[in-house]
């Protein structure tokens, strides 16, 4: 009897980190040679934790290098091909305190980076403190006058730096009256920004 050896047609996808490493070796000999199958057969496509591509953010796949569509998930194979990575540059938003310091916040501290045209949440005085002085918000230079709106279009690498104004504190002294409802308060400290009235800040003070 004579045997026959049969053959099944199989097609390679290979997979180009385009630009970025695989992030260990278990992706590397997993996906580094492609992915070889029969067609019709499925497989899924690497997601971005399996490289590392510093300053970019992963999309997904793509026929082309940087073409579209862009794709994800389940890829089923059909012929040979290559498919590329596609990625996307990051920008960073860096902060000068200027004088101030952050008040426990990490993910402001070191910057935050965003794609182009994408919004970006610039830190309130809940992330920043300054002793004797109010938070304004951010410039664009260490003195700058133009304000940074929140939220901000990430356009560029830039630094944003803090302004502040400076504030005196202000006692009030109730002499026999009191401030407070436990009758016990006879002084009271405001924080008064310079330039601004005190009168404005009577209001606030509890008392009798």
């Amino acid at each position: 009897v004579t045997l026959y050896a049969k053959w099944t047609r199989v097609f390679t996808v290979k997979l180009s980190p385009h630009g970025a490493a695989w992030s260990d070796d278990y992706y590397k000999e997993q996906y580094g040679g492609g992915v070889t199958d029969e067609k019709g057969k499925s497989f899924y496509l690497p997601s971005g934790y399996t490289m590392v591509r510093d300053g970019y953010e992963f999309l997904g796949w793509t026929v082309e290098k940087n073409g579209t569509p862009v794709l994800t998930g389940q890829y089923t194979i059909t012929k040979d091909i290559t498919l590329y990575a596609k990625w996307a540059k990051l920008y960073t938003v860096k902060f000068n305190l200027n004088g101030g310091k952050w008040i426990d916040s990490d993910y402001y501290k070191n910057g935050i980076q965003k794609k182009k045209n994408e919004k970006a949440y610039l830190p309130s005085s809940y992330y920043v403190v300054r002793s004797g002085y109010t938070f304004l918000g951010w410039t664009f230079a260490k003195d700058g006058k133009t304000m940074a709106e929140s939220p901000y279009t990430v356009t560029k690498d830039i630094t944003l730096y803090a302004k502040w104004k400076q504030t005196f504190k202000v006692t009030f002294n109730a002499g026999k009256g009191w401030f407070g409802a436990d009758n016990t308060q006879h002084k009271q400290v405001v924080e008064v920004p310079t330039g601004e009235c005190i009168g404005s800040y009577l209001s606030d003070l509890d008392g009798n």
